[in-house]
């Protein structure tokens, strides 16, 4: 069924956007897990999933706009690696936590209208994904004038937070694109 295909690549696409596998050489930084084959992938998702959702023309215009937006950040910290892309990452990740926030909420409803015991899970994730994002952003702020010992261990702790998330993400959806196949056979 189309429908839990779409749910298999879109949380293929959020362990693509919410994880960073990093190389990093002496002038550059190498991202294995770009942001953009995430978009294109919750794209394609969408896609999958338009009989299910009268909105998933719109979701799937903003995902191919952070996948453009974002394409062009990954290009550009591998050409300019000494350029300061912070505003624009900055932006591109406000735009995308909003986007995941509705996106959460599109898949809380689907989950809802067949009766999943997901809904709520979902419902949850969207807002701890939510907190996440404000701890991120708040100690990315603090940076500056918090000692870097606190800055560090809070960072970590952060981190940690939103890599929890993003694998909590991705299993529910699989779970519930598996959950979703049961249901329709019987």
């Amino acid at each position: 069924m189309k429908l839990n295909k779409g749910l298999r690549l879109i949380a293929i696409g959020f362990l693509f956007t919410l994880i960073n596998l990093n190389i990093t050489t002496q002038n550059h930084v190498i991202n294995f897990t770009p942001d953009f084959v995430g978009w294109i992938l919750i794209c394609a998702g969408l896609g999958d999933m338009k009989n299910e959702t009268g909105s998933s023309t719109l979701y799937q215009i903003v995902a191919i706009i952070l996948a453009v937006a974002s394409l062009g950040l990954w290009v550009a910290k591998l050409v300019f690696p000494k350029y300061d892309l912070s505003i624009y990452q900055s932006a591109a990740g406000l735009v995308s936590t909003l986007f995941i926030f509705a996106l959460l909420s599109l898949l809380e409803k689907i989950a809802r209208k067949y009766h999943s015991t997901h809904s709520n899970d979902l419902k949850i994730l969207k807002f701890v994904y939510l907190i996440v994002y404000i701890l991120f952003q708040a100690t990315s702020l603090t940076g500056q004038l918090l000692p870097i010992k606190v800055v560090m261990v809070v960072a970590t702790i952060v981190a940690l937070g939103a890599l929890i998330t993003a694998i909590a993400t991705a299993i529910i959806l699989f779970k519930l694109s598996f959950e979703l196949d049961r249901d329709i056979e019987e």
